[in-house]
């Protein structure tokens, strides 16, 4: 097994916002003192998400860090989240994470595939099941209560895929499926986040993206209704670091 540190490195729109999209993702392989910097590849994603923004200086921006890390890492006592803290302005590293993996190339490859989705086909992009497991194993290295087992408003065992802190995560794989067959399902899931909308934020996540809304516009209007968000799983990691990981240390 061999010890990795990893983070990503978050574009907000403003200085107030809360809301961001990855643009790369850090890896440190102690054994070896290496940097690896992924970067997104899919610039019109990233216009799409701030066309204000300067893609030009972003790119530098990611160049002068790959550079500075490079020497840095030469150091006999460097130390990753002395530099990643430092950080500030329009993007910004998460708390680190520090895993051990048995396979570096692989682990780093799923990595890009969670975070750097925008880049991947859509016929190669991770399952919704894909996801759930990264980002469970992904919590596991903090100290929140991810498990999204709870007591119902009716004392009943409601089990949704995870929570963080008092936000709590259902997906549904709905593309390609009878939407009539899901009406009753749904409904259940809008009746629980009913009854626990004061208590809990919760968020819906789908498959369904523009091109098939149409085709299930009544059942993901039914999620709409009583939740928090719906959101697709393209968007699901981004929205945990927004929404919940902001919040903790990991690292």
């Amino acid at each position: 097994m061999e010890k990795i540190q990893y983070t990503s490195l978050c574009h907000y729109p403003s200085l107030v916002s809360s809301d961001c999209i990855t643009i790369a993702v850090l890896f440190y392989i102690e054994k070896d003192k290496k940097i690896v910097l992924e970067h997104i590849k899919n610039w019109k994603r990233l216009k799409a998400f701030n066309d204000d923004l300067d893609i030009d200086l972003i790119k530098l921006q990611i160049e002068g860090i790959q550079e500075e890390l490079e020497e840095f890492v030469k150091e006999d006592r460097f130390v990753l989240s002395k530099y990643t803290k430092f950080y500030i302005n329009e993007v910004k590293f998460q708390p680190i994470v520090e895993v051990e993996v048995e396979n570096i190339e692989g682990f780093i490859e799923e990595c890009k595939r969670q975070y750097l989705i925008g880049d991947i086909s859509k016929d190669k992009r991770p399952s919704v099941d894909e996801q759930i497991k990264f980002i469970k194993n992904y919590l596991k290295k903090s100290d929140l209560n991810y498990k999204g087992n709870i007591d119902g408003y009716f004392d009943e065992k409601i089990d949704f895929d995870f929570q963080v802190n008092n936000y709590l995560f259902k997906s549904f794989s709905i593309k390609g499926k009878n939407e009539k067959r899901m009406i009753h399902s749904v409904k259940e899931w809008a009746y629980d986040a009913y009854k626990l909308q004061d208590k809990y934020n919760i968020i819906f996540v789908t498959d369904i993206d523009e091109d098939s809304y149409d085709k299930y516009r009544k059942v993901m209007n039914i999620l709409k209704e009583e939740s928090e968000s719906v959101i697709s799983t393209d968007e699901l990691f981004d929205y945990i670091i927004n929404k919940t990981i902001n919040q903790t240390t990991l690292y």
